[in-house]
């Protein structure tokens, strides 16, 4: 927990002292919470937790989650920066989380694995067609 008290409260650009001062404890103290010396008890734990903006389960380790109210917003970020999505399945899910209500996102989920199954069998046709020789583009089955 110490390295993150450090790195929330260099991110507010404050000093020890001055944290100390906003959740009621001694610049000495921050200190041995920063470092791992100690530990903040419940009730500072709260306000560091509060005066941050992230949950005492950030602050305790338990997510890389800092703020759930902000979740939708920091879900679709994690899963758009992960490095093993291609830039297309970036963009699904971008457009995916622009739905606000579970209906129309069932709704949506219907419609694109219809849309899918689709694609799916005209890229097996044309994967046909190509191990059987030359294709002309106008031999590319179409969508329409």
């Amino acid at each position: 927990m110490g390295p993150k008290i450090k790195m929330l409260r260099q991110q507010k650009n404050i000093n020890q002292e001055e944290l100390g001062k906003i959740v009621g404890a001694g610049k000495t103290t921050i200190s041995n919470y920063e470092t791992g010396y100690s530990v903040p008890d419940f009730e500072t734990l709260v306000k560091l937790a509060d005066y941050f903006n992230v949950s005492t389960d950030y602050m305790l380790g338990r997510t890389d989650i800092p703020n759930f109210q902000k979740l939708p917003q920091q879900k679709t970020q994690q899963l758009t920066n992960n490095s093993f999505l291609t830039s297309s399945e970036k963009k699904i899910i971008k457009l995916f989380q622009q739905l606000k209500t579970e209906k129309f996102k069932e709704k949506a989920i219907k419609q694109f694995e219809s849309y899918v199954d689709t694609l799916a069998e005209i890229e097996l046709e044309f994967e046909e067609l190509e191990e059987s020789g030359p294709v002309k583009p106008d031999s590319v089955p179409s969508t329409q």
